[in-house]
């Protein structure tokens, strides 16, 4: 497993590097989330779904990182069983995330390659139409490269 977390309703979820995302429910259930079920995608290899990270907010939206998501898919919001992927066209600029951390309606985005991204989504993931993206690296962030885990 690639990164584990616990989200508000008890729930443990697992991201996996090469298996998708996995939920284990306070019942001992357990699902699996891939390209075939998701908004998540695979890699070029298609039986291969990575999730480098998986991080909850305040609200209870669980954002999710698919590393290296074929069709531009770069990270992947889960609320309320709506799953809404941000893309490279929403101002994502690398699918190489290695993690996330969110807060009061902010996603930061540790990626390979592009420095550090602030997402600002005002607490609506579902409407991309508000949301704004910047990022910081070692030439506009005082950050020592664009390598941030």
């Amino acid at each position: 497993m690639a990164t584990v977390t616990l989200d508000l309703e008890g729930n443990v979820w697992f991201g996996s590097w090469g298996g998708g995302l996995f939920k284990l429910d306070s019942q001992g259930n357990w699902s699996r989330y891939d390209s075939t079920n998701s908004e998540l995608r695979p890699t070029l290899k298609p039986y291969e779904t990575v999730v480098s990270d998986v991080v909850v907010d305040d609200v209870g939206t669980k954002w999710i990182a698919n590393w290296e998501g074929v069709e531009g898919r770069c990270v992947v919001a889960l609320q309320n069983n709506t799953w809404t992927p941000y893309l490279s066209l929403d101002g994502i600029r690398s699918n190489l995330i290695n993690s996330l951390y969110a807060e009061g309606g902010r996603l930061w985005i540790c990626s390979r390659g592009v420095g550090l991204g602030f997402l600002d989504y005002k607490g609506t993931p579902e409407n991309k139409t508000d949301d704004t993206i910047h990022y910081y690296d070692d030439v506009n962030g005082h950050l020592s490269g664009k390598d941030v885990r």
